[in-house]
C-alpha cells in the first residue's frame, strides 16, 4: 500500500480538534488559491440570489478543484488522526451583503466537522463581521475574517457570522459521515 505521510499543517489542525475542538489557521491556503476563490465567490454574488447556496464543485474552476483536493487531503488525515468515517465534504460559497444581521451558521445533520475559510481581503476591525465560535455556555471565541483564515470546529459547537459594515465573503462547508 502507497500511502503518503499527511501535511504537518493537517496534523496540527486534528490535534487542535482533538484536543479543543476547533482549530484556526490564519493562513493556510496559498495566498493564488485564496485570491482566485475570492474572485471565484464575488462573481457569484454579482450573479446569484444572496440567499442560495452554491455548491462547490471540482468542475466548476481550477481554484475549486484545488481547495476541494485539499479539503480531501484534510478529510483523510481527519480519519486517520481522529478515528472518523467522513464520507465526503460538502461547501458552498457565503455572500453576505453588509446589511445582513447576524447569522447562525447551521450544520448539517451528517455533519463531524464544520469549516468556514474566510475570504476578505484588507478587513479592518473595524467593519466587525467576526465569526464567534460559542465554546461553552459561558464562553465564545471571535475570529476576525481577514482572507486565508481558515477554522475548523467539531459540528457540536455553535457558531455565526457577526454582522458586518461590508460585504462578508467565505466558503462554508462540513466533513460529513
Amino acid at each position: 500500500m502507497n500511502t503518503v505521510a499527511p501535511h504537518p499543517l493537517f496534523i496540527r489542525v486534528a490535534d487542535d480538534l482533538a484536543s479543543h475542538g476547533w482549530s484556526q489557521q490564519n493562513v493556510f491556503m496559498p495566498v493564488d488559491l485564496t485570491t482566485e476563490l475570492t474572485k471565484e465567490c464575488q462573481r457569484f454574488a454579482q450573479t446569484a440570489d444572496f440567499s442560495a447556496k452554491f455548491s462547490l464543485q471540482s468542475n466548476q474552476s481550477p481554484a475549486i478543484a484545488r481547495y476541494l483536493a485539499i479539503m480531501h487531503k484534510l478529510q483523510q488525515t481527519f480519519n486517520q488522526h481522529l478515528a472518523l468515517s467522513l464520507t465526503h465534504y460538502h461547501s458552498y460559497f457565503c455572500c453576505r451583503p453588509s446589511s445582513a444581521p447576524a447569522l447562525s451558521l447551521p450544520s448539517a445533520p451528517a455533519a463531524a466537522i464544520n469549516s468556514v475559510l474566510l475570504l476578505n481581503d484588507g478587513w479592518l476591525p473595524e467593519f466587525a463581521g467576526e465569526l464567534r465560535l460559542h465554546l461553552s455556555a459561558q464562553r465564545s471565541h471571535d475570529i476576525q475574517p481577514r482572507s486565508g483564515t481558515l477554522v475548523f470546529f467539531k459540528a457540536e459547537l455553535s457558531s455565526e457570522l457577526l454582522a458586518a459594515t461590508r460585504q462578508h465573503l467565505s466558503i462554508l462547508g462540513s466533513f460529513n459521515t
